[in-house]
């Protein structure tokens, strides 16, 4: 027995309905593009997937005829519906009749035969012109295609202006209906329409009706209720429904429901996911089995909880790679990867959804929009060009640098504010003082030189302390430091500055991770070596070599993007080390700076420095992945072997030899990962050879150290980039190395054993014999055919593509390869995710804590 499917919804229940059904019998996809769905990779095994022209019933009933019993036939996508219950006819399948799903489809027979039954349904024509409204609709009309769904091109016309192009058409006006909408989802069996729920849909105004939220079961009285479906039943048997899901669209105003379209389907919008979350089912399951039955199988529970999804809709034009979901989104997802929303208002323009539940509508409809406010589009960031000669020549001679984050100016009024919200919060500034902090914190951040008037010679928070109570007098201006210390001012800002220095590195660690995998794509068929011990060693790819290099650079990139997670910790009201006796709340300040918690420790909080110990190791080893790709361009660009060329700004030339150019910024690479270690190597001694507590010397070891670390990593980062992104091979000269090395002798050695002619160590033996052109022992059949397969081998190694033949454990075959790369991409793009995810979280903590500073009374 077989279940058969044709097409598939993209919202996620199509795929799901796929993989239920193979619990039940033999399950038979047909479609036209299996490309098209994202999932088709992700399906069981046992289900069988047919491609034909799923559009042509010939083809359909061509392409089902050899599959022996079929159940039933169905389709989870709006335009193959009909289709389906056309070829279930052909079969001798029960079905809802394709007659009743053609009329709902369209929009102005179904129109007819509603109002020739009595069913409330709007005036509706056919217009191809603005003349053709002055005959009985009038404006406002609701203009929308004659089929179609997800409110593709609907919208509220006002007068002639707006109406659309008639080439664009067939298209409808509707009278304007006013009033609340609803949808009624139901399953029609032979003992009539049963009804699974009302839902509340909420849209954005007119003239467009993008849906924004549903919430279900609708809030809404018995009265109310039972006009509505009423409604809704009548407009179904008018329509001869006879078996099947349908998703009924109604507008309520007053007395009157009025019916605006009928889904010959379940609804979209995660309104099955609805259901399943208010009434504890299984909707994929429940489908199968009522189709299997045929009669419903669904049993609406009393009492039901609600449901609220949401929709998260992306700013017009901007593009956007993905969503951060806030912690608490349990039911919340992408409806794709990224996108540019193009403003059709349509169900195109939402990114994806969040979904809550509740006792009531209204508390499951609040937790849904406030997860969605919650949630972050993470738009893409600005183009940046690539490094170009001239900035890698001024970041050589030291007059450029990537950034530094360090500066204590730099954190010193996210401090103040978060510190400031406290104490008032908790009575210990009155408003007043507050007020006039409050002023002095915000004219200082707008004019940075009044500090500067305030120099105390000890540092910038000095000049801050000094500048307000100068402003403010001792009274008011002298209660900054209260319930704080400058330790723990110190241990929030070196937490401010890992966060920055993270951020930083990772941006310009994302751009060479991309060079690395562009250039990697491009050269998958272009030769190189593989070196054992400096050695030639086995034929490889240059794509397959900055695949390596890409697989390490991302490790490093990852390892940080998990230390910049776990910095979720402020310190801040941990004081001197010991607490302080006024009643503080550490965990308000620490959400206003973006952390989850305050101290649980106070003296761990200002004297522990692991977190940027953990950091400078990191930058160490994304450091060394430069320096080893450094030595390897050294050697590569070496006369003697040639086998790169680096763009122009990495040489210099000499000043006495006219024949040298000299790749010096390799060098420079090098030079400065030697830097690197030779400092981490001092901070690791400073922070380990201190006594628990505050230091002096720790907290600027500690902060000093990062951001020095931090701006020239970015600048190798960028150089590398430079290098990797300009450099060329040299083909000819890769072979002749090859050719020197016997870069083919372990191929040969290896076909010997896979031939059964003899064991590996005997192979590797009689090949190197015959290299090292020694008497061989035996002249036998062995020697003979590894003589012949070096022969071939060598003339593969100097025309072909040797390296295809090394497809296993990860080789330089350009098939393993392509699908290393591509694996890469999504590691980096996961990688940029996070990073833009940490990026709009620190963002949205900044703007509500300014916002909550400017604001608060």
């Amino acid at each position: 027995m077989a279940i058969v499917y044709i097409e598939s919804n993209t919202t996620g229940f199509g795929h799901r309905l796929l993989e239920a059904s193979c619990r039940y019998d033999a399950v038979y996809w047909l479609v036209r593009d299996p490309s098209r769905y994202g999932f088709a990779g992700r399906l069981p095994a046992g289900l069988a997937t047919i491609a034909c022209d799923t559009r042509s019933l010939d083809a359909l009933a061509q392409a089902v005829s050899g599959i022996g019993a079929i159940r039933y036939v169905a389709s989870t996508s709006d335009g193959f519906i009909e289709i389906a219950a056309h070829l279930s006819e052909r079969l001798g399948l029960p079905c809802n009749p394709s007659a009743a799903i053609a009329l709902c489809r369209d929009k102005l027979r179904l129109g007819e035969v509603l109002q020739a039954r009595g069913v409330p349904y709007p005036a509706t024509r056919e217009v191809r012109r603005a003349a053709d409204m002055d005959m009985g609709i009038g404006f406002p009309a609701i203009v929308k295609p004659r089929q179609g769904t997800g409110s593709i091109g609907v919208r509220l016309v006002t007068d002639a202006r707006g109406m659309p192009d008639a080439q664009d058409g067939p298209w409808i006006a509707q009278r304007f209906v006013e009033g609340t909408e609803f949808s009624v989802e139901t399953f029609s069996d032979g003992a009539g329409h049963h009804v699974l729920a009302v839902t509340r849909k909420y849209v954005t105004r007119p003239p467009y009706f993008l849906e924004l939220a549903h919430v279900l079961p609708a809030d809404i009285g018995p009265d109310a209720n039972r006009r509505i479906v009423e409604t809704v039943t009548r407009a179904l048997d008018a329509v001869g429904y006879a078996f099947g899901p349908a998703h009924t669209e109604v507008k309520l105003q007053g007395d009157a429901a009025t019916v605006i379209e009928i889904n010959a389907r379940l609804a979209g919008g995660m309104i099955p996911r609805l259901l399943e979350y208010a009434f504890g089912w299984s909707v994929a399951d429940l489908y199968v089995r009522s189709h299997l039955a045929g009669r419903s199988q669904f049993a609406v529970p009393e009492p039901a909880l609600h449901a609220a999804v949401a929709f998260i809709v992306p700013d017009v034009g901007r593009r956007y790679l993905g969503i951060d979901f806030p912690e608490g989104a349990a039911d919340a997802g992408a409806f794709q990867d990224g996108g540019t929303n193009q403003g059709r208002f349509d169900f195109s323009d939402r990114a994806g959804y969040v979904i809550a539940g509740g006792r009531t509508a209204l508390s499951a409809l609040r937790a849904a929009l406030m997860l969605r406010n919650r949630s972050q589009v993470l738009y893409a960031p600005p183009e940046v060009p690539p490094p170009d000669a001239a900035t890698v020549r001024s970041i050589a001679l030291g007059e450029r640098s990537a950034f530094r984050p360090g500066s204590l100016a730099g954190s010193l009024f996210l401090i103040e504010k978060a510190h400031l919200l406290m104490l008032r919060s908790q009575g210990i500034l009155s408003a007043g003082q507050f007020r006039q902090l409050r002023d002095a914190v915000l004219a200082a951040e707008a004019e940075p030189e009044l500090l500067r008037a305030h120099a105390s010679g000890r540092g910038d928070y000095f000049d801050y302390e000094h500048y307000v109570i100068d402003r403010c007098g001792e009274a008011t201006g002298g209660m900054v430091q209260a319930a704080r210390s400058r330790n723990d001012i110190n241990a929030t800002h070196l937490l401010l500055t890992l966060r920055r220095a993270i951020a930083g590195t990772l941006d310009r660690s994302l751009r060479l991770g991309k060079a690395l995998l562009e250039r990697a794509e491009a050269t998958v068929e272009t030769i190189l070596p593989i070196h054992s011990q400096y050695q030639v060693a086995m034929p490889g790819t240059a794509g397959h070599y900055l695949s390596a290099q890409a697989t390490a650079v991302l490790g490093t990139m990852e390892t940080l993007s998990s230390l910049q997670d776990g910095l979720d910790t402020s310190p801040l009201g941990a004081c001197a080390g010991a607490g302080t006796t006024f009643r503080t709340i550490t965990h308000e300040t620490a959400r206003l700076l973006g952390c989850v918690r305050g101290p649980s420790n106070s003296l761990a909080a200002i004297s522990d420095k692991t977190p940027a110990l953990r950091c400078a190791y990191l930058f160490i080893e994304l450091s060394g992945h430069l320096n080893r790709l450094a030595i390897d361009l050294q050697l590569w660009t070496m006369r003697e072997t040639g086998f790169v060329r680096l763009p122009e700004a990495m040489y210099g030339g000499s000043s006495n030899m006219p024949q040298k150019r000299n790749p010096y910024l390799l060098e420079w690479l090098r030079l400065h990962h030697d830097r690197h270690a030779g400092q981490f190597a001092g901070m690791l001694s400073s922070l380990s050879h201190l006594p628990t507590g505050n230091s002096y010397q720790a907290s600027r070891c500690a902060v000093e150290s990062i951001a020095d670390l931090a701006g020239s990593l970015g600048d190798m980062c960028t150089v590398a980039t430079y290098a990797i992104a300009g450099m060329r091979f040299d083909e000819p000269a890769i072979r002749r190395a090859l050719g020197a090395g016997d870069a083919h002798a372990t191929l040969a050695a290896e076909a010997l054993v896979q031939e059964g002619r003899a064991s590996f160590r005997e192979a590797h033996t009689a090949v190197g014999h015959l290299l090292a052109q020694a008497p061989a022992e035996d002249s036998g059949p062995l020697a003979a055919r590894a003589s012949g397969l070096l022969a071939q081998l060598r003339i593969e190694l100097e025309h072909g593509q040797p390296f295809d033949r090394l497809g296993s454990g990860g080789g330089p075959a350009a098939s393993s390869t392509r699908e290393a790369i591509a694996g890469l991409h999504g590691r980096l793009r996961r990688c940029g995710l996070r990073q833009l995810a940490a990026a709009a979280r620190f963002e949205a903590s900044r703007r509500e804590l300014d916002t909550r500073f400017r604001r608060i009374r």
